[in-house]
C-alpha cells in the first residue's frame, strides 16, 4: 500500500475493518461471471456493515464501505458482469437510503456522485443496461428523499437528469427511453407530493424530445405490469406506474403539446425491460 494510506489506516485504527473488506473484495471479484451468488452475498454484508456504522455514527467506516462499493463497481465493469452489477447496485442504493434516513446528506450526495460517474463509465463500456439500472436506483433514491423532505432531493434529481445520452444505436435508444421513463415516473411522484417545481425541472429537460419518442415512453409506462415476467433477485419492474400516480403522469405529459391521447385500457402488457 501507499505509505500515506498506511499512515491513515494506522491513525484511524482501521486495520481490522480493512482486512475484512479486502477479503470481501477478493471474494466479490472471484465470484464475477461464475459464482454470482457469492458476489451478491458480499454486497449484502458490505451494505450491512455500512448501515451498522451509520447507526453508531462511525462515519469514517461508512467512508471505507463507500470506497469498497466503488471498487466492486469497477470490478463489475471490467469483468462486464451486468447481472452482478444489477444486484450490487441495489445494495449500494439501500446504503444511500439508510444514509438519507440518518440525515447524512453529505454522504448521500457523495454516493450519488459516484453513481453518476460509474453510470457514464458503464455506458461508454457498452454496458447499457447497467447504466439504465443506475437511473432507476437514482429515481428511487430521489423519491425517498422527497418523501423525507431532505435537502438532497433536487441534487439527486439533477444527477438523474444528466444520465441520458443522445442515442446512436437501437440499443442506446432503448436505454435512453428507460432513463426517460424513470424521470417521467419521478415527475408524476413529485406532482403527487405537491412538488410541481421539481416536476417542471424534468419537463424542461425533456421538452426538446421528439414527440414520437415521448409517445413511446408514455405508452410503455402504461403498458408495464407491476411484476417483471421473469424471476429476478430484485423482483421489481423498473417502469411500473402505480395506478395512483397515473393521473399525475397524465398531468405531466399534458405539458407537452402535440401528444395524442392513449387508449384507457393500456395495462398489464409486458414493457420493454429485458435483463441481460
Amino acid at each position: 500500500m501507499d505509505e500515506g494510506l498506511l499512515r491513515q489506516i494506522e491513525a484511524e485504527g482501521s486495520w481490522l475493518e480493512l482486512k475484512i473488506r479486502r477479503q470481501y473484495q477478493a471474494l466479490f471479484t472471484e465470484g464475477l461471471n461464475g459464482m454470482r451468488q457469492a458476489s451478491t452475498l458480499v454486497a449484502i454484508h458490505t451494505r450491512e456493515l455500512g448501515i451498522r456504522a451509520l447507526q453508531s455514527r462511525e462515519l469514517r467506516l461508512v467512508g471505507w464501505v463507500i470506497k469498497f462499493f466503488n471498487t466492486y463497481l469497477r470490478a463489475v465493469i471490467n469483468a462486464r458482469d451486468i447481472r452482478s452489477g444489477y444486484n450490487l447496485l441495489k445494495q449500494y442504493r439501500l446504503l444511500a437510503e439508510a444514509a438519507l434516513r440518518h440525515q447524512q446528506s453529505a454522504l448521500v450526495l457523495e454516493m450519488v456522485g459516484h453513481f453518476r460517474y460509474y453510470s457514464l463509465v458503464a455506458y461508454k463500456a457498452g454496458l447499457l443496461f447497467l447504466s439504465e439500472t443506475f437511473g432507476f436506483d437514482l429515481g428511487v433514491l430521489a423519491q425517498l428523499s422527497c418523501a423525507l423532505q431532505s435537502e438532497t432531493t433536487e441534487a439527486i434529481l439533477q444527477v438523474l437528469l444528466h444520465l441520458d445520452q443522445d442515442p446512436e444505436s437501437e440499443q442506446q435508444e432503448m436505454t435512453l427511453r428507460g432513463i426517460r421513463k424513470t424521470q417521467a415516473r419521478l415527475a408524476a411522484y413529485f406532482l403527487s407530493r405537491g412538488r410541481e417545481d421539481l416536476a417542471r425541472l424534468i419537463y424542461e429537460d425533456m421538452q426538446q424530445e421528439p414527440l414520437a419518442r415521448l409517445q413511446i415512453i408514455r405508452q410503455e409506462l402504461y403498458c408495464t405490469a407491476s411484476e417483471f415476467w421473469e424471476f429476478t433477485d430484485r423482483a421489481e419492474n423498473f417502469y411500473y406506474l402505480e395506478p395512483a400516480l397515473r393521473p399525475y403522469a397524465e398531468q405531466f405529459f399534458s405539458w407537452f403539446q402535440g401528444l395524442t391521447s392513449l387508449p384507457a385500457s393500456l395495462e398489464g402488457v409486458p414493457g420493454s425491460l429485458e435483463l441481460p
